[in-house]
């Protein structure tokens, strides 16, 4: 469950407005491309931690292999990772619940309790500290079980609500994109951001009992999701074009019963993968000699994940939009980590092994990582500095 959770949190909901931009085949082209990298890239991770069993971070094998500074160039795209990731699930659930308040207290004309979205933000800091104590995916992956429950059904309520509106004709009207070269390199960022769990893979595989089975979960896990979302971005590009939403649940109109439902359901699997995400970040940190030594190492530890909660609160006070935001942390982040980063120690690791096909094969996508990563965060930029966002 841990490893389905690894690239389900909320980034799915912003695969329909970047098929609106790439166009239908763009999007089926990028992210299952993106995806099966992913994949490629996280076997190359596990294969080289089984070279290194006493070794359970991402972190760790960095520095092992490239030295002080190998590792700091691993940890500090991790951190941007596993930061940007937990920032956007409080701007996410901060909308979601503007808009229900919104509209359940008279609405914008009505004189409604709306555009408090930064409020919900900061309120969301009080559940977030304790949840972010918790030391073990082990033990989160009880969460991990709730969360996929949560959103399964809610994709579930939006299969059934778009459905409901191409059956009844009621769907936006226009053509559909078939392919933009522009927007395809462009949200590159978006697709790695999807993907979001390579930091963690081997953090997690050192907490699994059969370690030799968790290639193929994982492989299973990540195909299933990838074929999912895709079904999900068709269905939802064709029943409202280029008028899907960089978060797609606030296309779900009006807000009833039913829809805000599917917001609770995905607001909840959001908040869910918080905790996931930010313990790989923490490991790194508490991997310094002052979580190790001297006295009250559980409140050090207590006071410097308080902190860095506060950090990533006040960054997501600041976020101008959901997919510019998803665009630029997924180069700088995921870009980094899942797709530059692994070729490079998998071509350290097994140097006096490695054939040159296979070699050039990890540079090809070593520089695919470093191609995708500029131009995401040129068309971000621009994105920014013109308005159009």
């Amino acid at each position: 469950m841990n490893s389905a959770k690894l690239c389900y949190g909320n980034a799915y909901l912003s695969i329909p407005n970047v098929f609106s931009k790439t166009g239908w085949l763009g999007g089926l082209i990028l992210f299952p491309m993106v995806g099966l990298l992913n994949i490629y890239t996280m076997m190359q991770n596990l294969k080289v931690a089984e070279r290194h069993p006493k070794l359970h971070s991402y972190s760790l094998i960095g520095g092992k292999i490239f030295g002080k500074w190998g590792k700091l160039a691993v940890d500090i795209p991790i951190w941007i990772m596993q930061v940007s990731t937990c920032c956007s699930y409080l701007y996410f659930i901060a909308e979601q619940i503007d808009s229900v308040v919104c509209h359940y207290t008279g609405g914008e004309d009505g004189g409604g309790y709306c555009g408090n979205k930064n409020t919900y933000i900061m309120i969301m800091t009080i559940p977030a500290m304790p949840i972010s104590w918790i030391e073990t995916y082990t033990f989160l992956s009880y969460f991990s079980i709730f969360g996929i429950t949560m959103a399964l059904i809610g994709m579930a309520m939006m299969f059934g609500y778009l459905g409901t509106k191409i059956h009844n004709d009621t769907q936006v009207t226009g053509e559909l994109k078939v392919f933009n070269a522009y927007q395809f390199f462009g949200n590159i960022g978006v697709a790695m951001f999807v993907f979001e769990g390579n930091a963690v893979v081997i953090n997690v595989r050192a907490e699994t009992i059969n370690q030799h089975k968790f290639p193929k979960i994982l492989t299973g896990a990540v195909v299933s999701v990838i074929t999912l979302f895709m079904v999900f971005a068709l269905l939802a590009y064709a029943t409202y074009k280029d008028q899907c939403n960089s978060i797609f649940v606030l296309n779900l109109s009006p807000i009833n019963g039913y829809v805000t439902c599917i917001y609770c359901l995905v607001c909840i699997n959001c908040f869910i993968s918080y905790p996931i995400q930010i313990l790989a970040a923490f490991d790194i940190a508490e991997q310094h000699r002052y979580f190790k030594t001297g006295e009250n190492l559980k409140l050090k530890k207590v006071v410097m994940r308080s902190c860095v909660i506060v950090c990533i609160t006040g960054i997501a006070l600041i976020i101008p939009d959901f997919t510019v935001f998803l665009d630029i942390a997924g180069a700088l982040g995921a870009g980094v980590i899942a797709f530059i980063l692994p070729p490079l120690l998998y071509n350290a690791e097994f140097a006096d092994t490695l054939t040159p096909t296979k070699k050039y094969i990890n540079w090809a996508i070593v520089l695919f990582g470093i191609a995708g990563c500029t131009l995401s965060v040129v068309a971000s930029i621009q994105s920014i500095i013109s308005g159009d966002f």
